[in-house]
């Protein structure tokens, strides 16, 4: 009988002759196949036996052969992934290069930009120290000449003062001169019975006092060489009114001043101006104590120039006095100082008088101010 052990080895090289057979070695293999089955013979296997153990071994080769199918499937599908996976790794290499190029391009420029941005502070670096160099520089400049300029206002103030006190001295001794020449008129006049010898020198002492009241109110103004003259012209007014020993109840005194700030070229002409007229008013529009009123009053035109009116209900001119030719020193007088100060001169009799000058003040040198302290 044969052993299990042999029946064993035999299906064992039975079934690796039919391997190779399969597996393409042909002749070779089914020679070897031959041989077992006559092998198998001579173990005296019998025909089921042998059937079913060649079944058994075809079985366990296809077996192999599908596991080895599948694995070579396995292995296709994993090289086709292992091909997809590399050139996706290769386009993210080629990716990761040209990233890698471009920052590199990207470096180079920063590296080139914080060089120039170096280059650039160090060079403000040198023009701020330049600049500061300068600075320091005009500075002290500057502080030298806000010293210089210092000391020259000093002297420009001492300077002020000094002119203030000689201005103030001329205007004072110019009005006490004036004051002196009033008073010989007045000692003069004691002298004289002729009324017409009197009232020429009353006259004199009046256009004296309003030459020498422009004087005292330069002396007592803000600016030396310039006045408010509607404070002046009030103040001539009255006293006009009290040198001719006038009842304010029996002739009435209205006025009305603009505001107005003239220099001492225009102030005297202005003022005898307005003194000839207030005297011609009061000596002429109310004889006999005729009772009336004056009125004088300054104002400026719309963009025009200034007016001073005097005005009179009094009995009005005579004939002789309306001539072109004045004989009197008054209208002489009014006539010299409207073309001194380039004014226009008008007369008018409506119910009285009224004379009017219109003058524009010309541009004068602007005075200094009083210096403080």
């Amino acid at each position: 009988m044969t052993s299990a052990l042999e029946t064993w080895a035999w299906a064992q090289e039975y079934r690796v002759s039919l391997e190779k057979f399969l597996g393409g070695e042909g002749e070779t293999a089914l020679l070897e196949a031959y041989r077992l089955g006559r092998r198998a013979i001579h173990l005296k296997l019998g025909v089921i036996q042998i059937t079913t153990m060649h079944h058994e071994a075809v079985a366990a080769i296809l077996r192999v052969k599908s596991s080895l199918d599948e694995i070579v499937e396995t292995t296709t599908m994993a090289a086709v992934v292992e091909a997809e996976t590399l050139s996706a790794f290769e386009m993210a290499l080629r990716g990761y290069q040209e990233a890698n190029t471009a920052l590199i391009r990207v470096n180079a420029e920063l590296d080139q930009q914080a060089t120039e941005l170096r280059d650039a502070r160090d060079e403000l670096e040198l023009r701020v120290k330049e600049r500061t160099l300068a600075l320091v520089q005009a500075n002290q400049k500057l502080q030298a000449e806000v010293v210089e300029r210092t000391r020259t206002e000093e002297l420009l103030r001492a300077s002020l003062r000094e002119r203030e006190t000689l201005l103030k001295e001329l205007h004072h001794r110019v009005k006490n001169n004036l004051a002196v020449i009033d008073g010989l008129l007045t000692l003069q006049g004691s002298r004289f019975k002729d009324p017409a010898v009197l009232d020429a020198l009353r006259d004199s002492r009046n256009r004296i006092r309003s030459m020498a009241a422009v004087h005292e109110s330069l002396y007592r103004s803000r600016e030396l060489s310039r006045i408010d003259f509607a404070a002046y012209a009030e103040r001539l007014c009255r006293n006009l009114l009290a040198a001719y020993a006038t009842d304010p109840e029996q002739v009435a005194l209205e006025l009305a001043l603009e505001p107005i700030e003239v220099d001492l070229d225009l102030a005297i002409p202005l003022g005898l101006l307005l003194n000839e007229l207030v005297c011609n008013a009061l000596k002429h529009a109310f004889p006999a104590g005729r009772p009336g009123r004056i009125v004088v009053d300054l104002q400026k035109e719309t963009e025009g120039p200034f007016v001073l009116a005097v005005r009179d209900d009094g009995i009005g001119l005579t004939p002789r006095t309306e001539g072109e030719q004045p004989e009197s020193l008054g209208l002489e007088l009014i006539n010299i100082m409207v073309d001194q100060i380039d004014a226009t001169f008008a007369v008018k009799q409506d119910h009285g008088t009224t004379f009017t000058i219109r003058f524009t003040p010309r541009p004068s040198r602007r005075s200094l101010p009083r210096s403080p302290g």
